[in-house]
């Protein structure tokens, strides 16, 4: 399945401790629960890394779809994009539509 060719990928989290995501995903689809969701950090709160906002700019679609396979895999039917303000304009003018939520409107 997804997780299983993630696993075999190598994939790793962009965090620091570059954990390796099929191991996040095969846990995070083991727990039991009546709802799941995938969040993802697009927020880029350190002020010396600016990888998240490259990475939104460069790519939205990626990002998105990158969230989509994630949910799909863990069985989560929402997924969560936290990003600036600033970063979702950067988005819209790349080409991606964005719907903000939230108390960030």
């Amino acid at each position: 399945g997804t997780i299983a060719t993630i696993a075999g990928s190598g994939l790793r989290g962009r965090g620091g401790a570059g954990f390796p995501t099929g191991e996040k995903w095969r846990a995070a689809a083991a727990q039991p629960a009546d709802q799941r969701y995938v969040i993802a950090n697009g927020y880029g709160a350190d002020p010396a890394v600016h990888t998240d906002a490259a990475l939104l700019a460069a790519d939205p679609y990626g990002v998105i779809e990158g969230l989509a396979i994630a949910a799909f895999a863990i069985g989560a039917t929402e997924a969560i994009l936290a990003v600036r303000s600033r970063g979702r304009r950067r988005m819209t003018r790349g080409g991606a539509s964005s719907r903000p939520t939230g108390s960030g409107r």
